[in-house]
């Protein structure tokens, strides 16, 4: 539910609409610029709230279950 600009040299340059809809493009390897008015949101996304919080947890967590294992390997 963003909206997405992408500008390339050479590709497909385009704006697409937080519900994906194509605003504005510049076909393939044709010179120019298009002005655009990007709507912005202000809602917070799911990482706006969360972050990186769950793949620290889950680095975390495999961290420890690697060193219990070689701890009962090792008294085994």
């Amino acid at each position: 539910k963003r909206a997405l600009a992408r500008a390339t040299n050479t590709g497909y340059s385009v704006v697409y609409g937080p519900g994906g809809e194509t605003l504005k493009a510049i076909p393939l390897y044709r010179p120019g610029f298009e002005v655009v008015a990007v709507p912005l949101l202000s809602d917070l996304s799911l990482y706006d709230v969360v972050g990186d919080a769950p793949s620290w947890i889950i680095l975390l967590l495999g961290c420890f279950f690697i060193i219990r294992s070689r701890r009962f390997i090792a008294t085994s």
